[in-house]
């Protein structure tokens, strides 16, 4: 049940990041040298937008404390919501958001893990 649960959450995930990134693909055109030089220029004090760390609160979902904390765009679904996008960095066909809490990684959605007071989450825009 475990294995078939981690599965699903895993084909949610893809589906979501193939999806994401189409329409990703679409918004960004041919406009992509204005934004690596936006970047460039915003070098000296270097921010990692592809990590994002938050603490558990007693009674509160990943996916709370995350929407308290940043941009958030979701789909919510019967397995749970698909997180696609984190401050406006969208899910692609090679990358997406996943969270780990205290170290280890989650094997359900967002939604549907509740923190404890001092829980280490880790939102991690990852390929593979």
């Amino acid at each position: 049940m475990k294995k078939t649960l981690t599965w699903i959450v895993i084909a949610i995930i893809l589906a979501g990041g193939i999806i994401g990134g189409i329409y990703y693909k679409k918004s960004q055109g041919a406009n992509t040298t204005t934004k690596t030089e936006t970047q460039e220029a915003a070098a000296p004090e270097e921010i990692n937008l592809s990590v994002v760390e938050l603490t558990g609160v007693d009674g509160k979902s990943v996916l709370d404390l995350l929407n308290d904390k940043v941009k958030v765009e979701f789909t919510p679904s019967a397995s749970g919501a698909l997180v696609n996008s984190i401050n406006g960095i969208k899910n692609s066909d090679k990358e997406f958001w996943l969270y780990s809490v205290n170290g280890v990684d989650a094997e359900v959605a967002a939604d549907k893990f509740i923190t404890k007071d001092g829980d280490k989450i880790k939102w991690e825009y990852k390929g593979f």
